[in-house]
C-alpha cells in the first residue's frame, strides 16, 4: 500500500511538473519566476531506531511559495519570506513540516531558514497510530542554476522536529516557475 501511495505521489509529482513546465519555460527564458517551486529529493534521518525500522534513506517532495519580497540588502542579496510543505513517509513513520521560511539569495547561492509545524504519524504497535502536530524547523543551502533555459536548483537542507526520529539531512532538486 506505501510503494501504491508513493508510486502515486511521484506521479502526481511530475505530472504536476509537466502541467506546468510551459510556464516555467517561459518564465525561464527572462530568469524570473512566479515565485513557487516543486522538488523531489531523499531525506536519510540520523536516529538508528528509525533507520532500522523505515530505512536509511526515504523518497520525498515537497513545494515552496514565495510570500512576500523583502527587499535588497546593500551586498546586493534579495531576502524573501516563503511558505515550504514537504512530505517524508516510510515504513510507519511520517511528517509533513509546513513551515515559515526566511531566504536570501546572493547571485546563484542562497540559503533558508524556517519554523513551524510537522504534522507526524508513528506507529507504536500493531494497533495504535500516534499522531500529532509537532514543532519543525529547517536551515540550508541552495544553489540556482538553469537548464535548456528552465530555473532549476539543487538544496541542502537538515529538517529538524521536536520529535527526533524526524531528524535528518535532505537533498533536493527541483524546477522553479
Amino acid at each position: 500500500m506505501m510503494r501504491t501511495f508513493m508510486k502515486n505521489a511521484t506521479i502526481l509529482t511530475l505530472a504536476l511538473g509537466a502541467t506546468l513546465l510551459p510556464a516555467a519555460w517561459a518564465h525561464g527564458q527572462e530568469m524570473t519566476t512566479m515565485g513557487a517551486a516543486i522538488r523531489i529529493g531523499l531525506f536519510f534521518p540520523v536516529d538508528s531506531a528509525t533507520k532500522s525500522l523505515a530505512g536509511k534513506q526515504w523518497t520525498t517532495f515537497g513545494i515552496d511559495y514565495r510570500i512576500k519580497r523583502l527587499g535588497s540588502n546593500t551586498d546586493g542579496s534579495e531576502n524573501s519570506i516563503s511558505l515550504s510543505l514537504d512530505f517524508l513517509q516510510k515504513g510507519t513513520f511520517r511528517n509533513t513540516p509546513i513551515l515559515l521560511n526566511y531566504v536570501s539569495e546572493s547571485g546563484q547561492m542562497y540559503y533558508f531558514l524556517g519554523a513551524g509545524a510537522g504534522f507526524t504519524k508513528l506507529r507504536n504497535d500493531e494497533n495504535e497510530n500516534e499522531n500529532r502536530i509537532r514543532p519543525a524547523y529547517q536551515l540550508g543551502l541552495g544553489y540556482k542554476f538553469a537548464m535548456n533555459a528552465m530555473p532549476m536548483f539543487a538544496e541542502l537542507k537538515w529538517i529538524g522536529s521536536s520529535q527526533q526520529r524526524f531528524n535528518g539531512w535532505g537533498i533536493y532538486a527541483g524546477f522553479r516557475f
